[in-house]
């Protein structure tokens, strides 16, 4: 288990690098499950659909995409999970409860703590 906080000016990359971060993980480790936690609800879809243009279409897409939770305002409400639909990514309240997660994703923490 590691801890990574990247820290560098807007427009640098560091959402970038996460999702990179988060597919690989999605990728090789088998069974693995990401939280992608922002506070702005665009930014949570962005990634979403980031992640899914990644992956071919069909079952890897929708295995892959049941293995992402979002967490956006309002945190509250808790995370969603995803899944493919139709060509789209679709959310839906509330997210299986997962024991733990193989990597959490929070990006602008600075809005969020």
């Amino acid at each position: 288990e590691q801890d990574l906080h990247l820290r560098a000016p807007a427009g640098a990359g560091k959402t970038f690098v996460a999702l990179h971060a988060a597919l690989s993980t999605l990728r090789t480790a088998r069974g693995s499950r990401v939280l992608f936690v922002a506070r702005n609800e665009a930014l949570a879809l962005f990634a979403a659909a980031w992640l899914a243009r990644r992956c071919p279409a069909g079952a890897r897409r929708r295995r892959l995409l049941g293995r992402i939770d979002l967490l956006h305002e309002p945190i509250g409400r808790g995370p969603c999970s995803l899944r493919a639909v139709r060509g789209r990514v679709e959310r839906r309240w509330p997210a299986a409860a997962a024991e733990e997660y193989s990597l959490l994703l929070v990006d602008e923490a600075h809005h969020l703590y």
